[in-house]
């Protein structure tokens, strides 16, 4: 009689697999709710100044747009500073677990670096956003 093979780690592998599902959907939901409401915002701007004259409609829709913060390069370069400070993150973690037993779980590793290095780097950007606006 042939016996199949029982694989007793199945289920972790597919526990494993929910958190990053779950992660990705849960930003494709933020990132359509935000585009949702930036159209919404844009459209409600629009049927605002649609009859007052082309000049004042220029300056007013200029003036939105700059005191919008997705428009401001401190956002990019925030958001830029996070990703790449996280991307160290990640591999000094996998180095620390993979050359010491400092850290017993290879998870917590990546996390761990992961914060510290993305913490730090925004940290920095804050001091050097802080020192170009006094500039």
């Amino acid at each position: 009689m042939i016996k199949t093979p029982v694989y007793e780690d199945s289920t972790k592998n597919t526990n494993i697999m929910i958190i990053p599902i779950i992660a990705v959907s849960g930003g494709f939901i933020v990132a359509i709710v935000a585009i949702v409401t930036e159209h919404h915002r844009k459209k409600k701007l629009i049927e605002k100044v649609h009859d007052l004259p082309d000049h004042e409609k220029i300056k007013i829709l200029s003036d939105k747009l700059k005191e919008n913060p997705s428009y401001n390069g401190n956002f990019i370069l925030t958001f830029g500073a996070l990703l790449i400070g996280a991307g160290i993150g990640l591999l000094m973690g996998g180095y620390i677990y993979s050359t010491t037993e400092l850290i017993p779980y290879e998870w917590l590793a990546y996390l761990i670096g992961a914060s510290i290095v993305g913490g730090i780097a925004l940290v920095l950007v804050y001091f050097a956003s802080k020192s170009i606006k006094k500039d």
